[in-house]
């Protein structure tokens, strides 16, 4: 099957939309810790920036718990 050229830019706009709804939902953790000005935003961002799935559920536990809680 041969792809014309319009079929390959529905596929790049595809593709491209895809890898922003992924970006949005995995910093969703990160989101919410900055609406709600947690202590540990800062610290969030970052698990969640490099760890992308695993870090996705660690920072969504962590905006969570309270400072207060965790000592």
């Amino acid at each position: 099957m041969i792809l014309t050229n319009i079929d390959q830019v529905l596929f790049s706009l595809l593709g491209t939309l895809v890898v922003i709804l992924t970006a949005v939902i995995n910093f969703i953790p990160s989101i919410i810790a900055f609406k709600k000005n947690h202590p540990d935003k800062v610290m969030i961002l970052i698990i969640n920036a490099l760890i992308p799935v695993a870090g996705f559920i660690i920072a969504l536990i962590l905006v969570f718990v309270r400072k207060e809680d965790r000592k």
